[in-house]
């Protein structure tokens, strides 16, 4: 199965053959076929051949599968070539070429290390040449933004644009669980095995996260094949995480284990039977292993990656060749033992993603306990820069987590690069490791380090000082980069991955590039019009050239991008203001403008849209809490996602909720022990979960209107909800789905709160300027006026209970005296209404979040009288803060779930000095988004005048 694009969504799939039977009978020309590394396209373009000369008829196509990496230049005389090796003479090929037609099935175009279109370097475009259909099959991870220029089909003349009415494209889907579960019955049979079909299911859908690692057909036979010895390693497989690297691991076990098994009870000559003693006293699994790890070295070193070796013992004797394909009796018996094909003369791994692991050997060998592996692990320094290579990086970011050795040693990779010069690739590769792996560097001295190159995107660096640092090319893409120290730092060629934005006074109605693209204009609405000279982004003042796409702009703040040639999405833009009103490219197709109200954005097409689209959707988190032993945060979105934070690393696990229907949901709770969701939905009921089990529970209906408040007594036993129906409700969880009504009041019912004791509860009211205290116990109703113009909309109980911080409309926070029954102090807060007001255990702080990108802090001050100092305002938000919760352990953490789709937690400590408090960052997920939000880049050389806009624009100091 396969989808159209890799915009597409992954439930829009089609049966692939018959795409390509279209594809075949149209008048299209190129097919790209492209998927993940080991989904299947080598498997699928066999396929293809067979069946296309199953059903072959005199004067058909003649069908043609071509091995990219088996072909010396591929780029030239193609067909030619592939002709000559299947012995067909000079006249016959002549012939061939006036008077048939081909369909060439090109497969491994990424595998042959191409870059250029292979339909128009061997003049498939041009008349008299061969007449051609091609399909070509390449990995997803090889490509960059603008992919479709490699394969479209190019017109004669050069002045016209490329073809893309000629050019087609199909993404090879996962397998699906029920494809699993077949491949699964068809392996078992293949031969004779000690376990049964259940047994191998039963583990898949136990490990978590293995049945998605397994959608993947290549890493499914790996797993298969691993899994008996995975299973006597381990013992609890709800408790174990399988990785990529971890299913190469054991399935390179078990392949070395059957090829010394074959070995031991082969007729071995005399000869080959002295040295197979001689392997096994040197270990044979560590020398099979070595074999594979330097071949896959020299391949990289000697061939550039071309994983296909050619060895013609006459010719290659003498050449590194040798080492590994040579008569040498010990050569042959690693050879014939390694997970190696032969064709004829040529070699290669059996999967190309097998050369990457072993390459990724060479840099980082795991320790194992077998007997006869060799028990060290070991980080080299490779001379070869690994950002142009995402397998290779995945497979060592999949070794830092279960072995922080192996995380340390590359941190001290990235320390010794301050001195040694011959380390500065290495600490480039090092630290690109570390980010992708997901480490955090917050409040980390980097400083002086040197990794020139680096690809940093995605990572977060809170605090983090890189003062004197050689960051010569590094990519920051969707960096946190909040409160870094970046002074006297080398930036030359550094990239962000967005550009500044333009600021002008009035609302902006259009813009448009000029032609040469050197100019930018903007129309106001107040019938002015600006221009901006587009090197500086200075006022006097790239739809791209090849009519790609078509950029559209919405009212969700977004700009998309769609494909011409299929009408598909290729990327979306996520926008944090307005909603945008224009949006145009550059004439060369680099830049893209976006207009709101009162902004112009611009973005750098390489760099920030190939990243964009891969990431998960987000949605607004409402509510965040911590577990009763807090050593976990759960946290709900709009979009019906629970999830599982670990509050020491921040990393998540969904919970499945086993929905029917996704409802809209308008308000939500978590229960005090964490094992209960409400939800408020939008038929007016309550909707109640199990989450250990994601089972439905009972569905509450009493409300007449929407829900906008939900709030669990502390014992979880009573769940307290206001509605617009102007009622607040008290549910008894224990004994009954009846509600006893609270209160009617005389305007919308919008929020309650419990106090700590469960007693009390508070509630209010929709421009109520009345606080309302309901006691469960003696079920009187006592109301206390006093915010006088003031609209209450949020509660928060001290944790004595003894007072009640109220937030209102009016962008204040009231403290009301419980026992004196009047008010205490009035703060001015935000900017806006408040959203959530939240005390920390200790009673010592107080954390609020408004209408405003920001949560502020205040610190209760000593003495009698009631008083509050403000300590900081929390930035790096991109959307409102809705909610905050406090650690009760640990009484200076607190988590953050914001409109943005993030969840985050924090940390107060003292500055060093104990003179003040600063807010670090603990975790958080990617938001895709460059958060800079007081980068220090005093006397830092090398940074572009538009990067340093764009710094300042997001908040970092401007002292460059």
């Amino acid at each position: 199965m396969a989808k159209a694009n890799l915009q597409a969504r992954d439930d829009a799939l089609f049966p692939l053959l018959e795409k390509v039977e279209e594809f075949l009978t149209s008048e299209r020309r190129v097919m790209l076929v492209l998927g993940d590394s080991g989904i299947g396209k080598s498997t699928f373009s066999r396929h293809l051949e067979r069946q296309l000369w199953t059903g072959y008829k005199q004067g058909d196509p003649i069908p043609l599968y071509i091995n990219l990496p088996f072909v010396d230049n591929p780029a030239h005389e193609l067909v030619e070539k592939v002709l000559y090796y299947h012995n067909f003479l000079n006249n016959q090929i002549l012939e061939m070429k006036q008077h048939r037609h081909f369909i060439l099935i090109c497969d491994g175009y990424d595998e042959s290390q191409l870059k250029v279109n292979i339909h128009t370097t061997n003049l498939f475009n041009q008349p008299g040449q061969w007449k051609v259909k091609v399909i070509i099959s390449c990995r997803t991870q090889y490509l960059e933004l603008d992919y479709h220029s490699r394969f479209q089909p190019q017109p004669v003349d050069r002045c016209q644009s490329a073809r893309p009415d000629l050019f087609q494209e199909a993404v090879l889907a996962p397998f699906s669980k029920a494809q699993i579960d077949d491949y699964v019955s068809r392996y078992i049979p293949l031969e004779s095995r000690s376990w049964i079909k259940e047994a191998y299911m039963r583990i898949l859908a136990t490990v978590p996260n293995l049945m998605d690692l397994v959608s993947n057909p290549f890493l499914l036979t790996l797993a298969l094949e691993a899994m008996p010895i995975i299973a006597d390693r381990e013992h609890n497989f709800s408790a174990v995480k399988i990785t990529r690297v971890e299913l190469y691991d054991a399935f390179v076990v078990y392949w070395l284990g059957v090829n010394k098994r074959r070995l031991e009870s082969n007729a071995l000559s005399s000869g080959d039977r002295r040295v197979f003693d001689q392997l096994l006293d040197a270990g044979f699994y560590s020398m099979g292993l070595g074999y594979s790890t330097r071949l896959a070295m020299a391949i990289f070193e000697r061939q550039g990656g071309n994983a296909v070796v050619q060895y013609i013992h006459t010719h290659d004797s003498g050449t590194w060749k040798e080492e590994f394909f040579g008569l040498d009796p010990e050569v042959r018996l690693l050879q014939e033992s390694s997970p190696l094909t032969r064709s004829g003369s040529r070699f290669q791994f059996l999967h190309r993603s097998m050369f990457e692991y072993f390459f990724s050997r060479t840099i980082y060998t795991p320790a194992r306990s077998d007997a006869d592996l060799d028990s060290d692990g070991d980080i080299g320094s490779p001379a070869f820069q690994l950002t142009d290579e995402p397998s290779i990086l995945q497979f060592l970011s999949d070794r830092v987590k279960p072995d922080p050795d192996f995380e340390q040693q590359l941190r001290s990779v990235i320390d010794q690069s301050k001195t040694d010069p011959a380390a500065i690739i290495g600490a480039a590769n090092a630290i690109t490791i570390l980010v992708k792996a997901g480490a955090l560097f917050h409040g980390v001295d980097l400083q002086g380090i040197k990794v020139p190159g680096a690809d940093l995107s995605d990572g977060q660096f809170d605090f983090a000082v890189f003062r004197g640092a050689d960051l010569t090319g590094v990519n920051f893409a969707r960096s946190w980069l909040r409160q870094v120290d970046m002074s006297m730092a080398l930036l030359e060629g550094v990239r962000f991955g967005e550009l500044p934005y333009l600021e002008v006074e009035g609302y902006i109605k259009d813009c448009a590039y000029s032609p040469d693209g050197k100019m930018l204009a903007m129309a106001l609405v107040q019938a002015i019009v600006e221009i901006y000279d587009t090197t500086s982004w200075t006022r006097e003042l790239p739809s791209p050239p090849t009519g790609q796409w078509i950029a559209s702009s919405s009212e969700d703040g977004t700009v998309r991008l769609w494909d011409v040639s299929t009408g598909t999405q290729d990327s979306i833009l996520p926008g944090r203001d307005d909603q945008v009103c224009s949006v145009t490219f550059s004439p060369d197709g680099t830049q893209i403008a976006s207009a709101t109200f009162l902004k112009v954005r611009l973005w750098e097409v390489s760099s920030s849209l190939s990243n964009v689209e891969s990431q998960s959707p987000l949605d607004l988190a409402w509510k965040v809490t911590y577990s009763s032993d807090c050593r976990t945060v759960l946290s709900a979105d709009g979009r019906g996602t629970v999830q599982k934070w670990d509050v020491k690393s921040g990393a998540s696990d969904s919970i499945s909720i086993q929905r029917l229907y996704l409802q809209s949901i308008r308000t939500r709770a978590f229960s005090p022990d964490g094992n209960q969701l409400a939800e408020g939905v939008e038929d007016f009921s309550i909707l109640l979960w199990d989450l250990p089990s994601g089972a439905p529970g009972p569905i509450l209906k009493e409300h007449t209107d929407r829900l906008y408040s939900l709030s669990y007594s502390p014992c979880g036993h009573r769940l307290a909800s206001a509605s617009w129906d102007r009622s607040v409700r008290l549910w008894d969880l224990r004994e009954t789905e009846q509600s006893f009504l609270v209160a009617e009041l005389d305007r919308s019912a919008e929020s309650v709160a419990f106090s700590p004791s469960g007693r009390g509860l508070a509630l209010g009211s929709f421009g109520g300027t009345t606080v309302n205290v309901f006691d469960i116990q003696s079920r009187t109703l006592t109301s206390f006026k006093g915010l006088t113009g003031q609209s209450n909309t949020v509660f928060a109980y001290s944790p004595h209970g003894q007072q009640l911080a109220i937030g209102t409309i009016e962008k204040s926070i009231h403290f009301w005296d419980l026992q004196s029954n009047k008010p205490n102090i009035v703060l001015k807060a935000h900017y806006g209404p408040i959203f959530c007001i939240a005390y920390s255990s200790c009673a010592q702080w107080i954390a609020s979040c408004g209408s405003s990108d920001t949560v502020q802090l205040r610190h209760r001050q000593p003495g009698e009288a009631e008083s509050w100092s403000f300590v900081t305002s929390v930035r790096g938000f991109f959307a409102d803060v809705l909610d905050i919760a406090w650690n009760t352990v640990v009484p200076t953490e607190f988590i953050t779930g914001c409109a943005d789709g993030s969840v985050r937690a924090w940390r107060i400590s003292n500055d060093g000095d104990g003179e003040g408090f600063v807010v670090k960052f603990l975790w958080g997920p990617k938001l895709s988004i460059l958060c800079a939000d007081g980068l220090a880049l005093k006397d830092a050389t090398g940074l572009s005048p538009i990067y340093q806009k764009l710094l300042v624009q997001r908040g970092a100091i401007e002292d460059v």
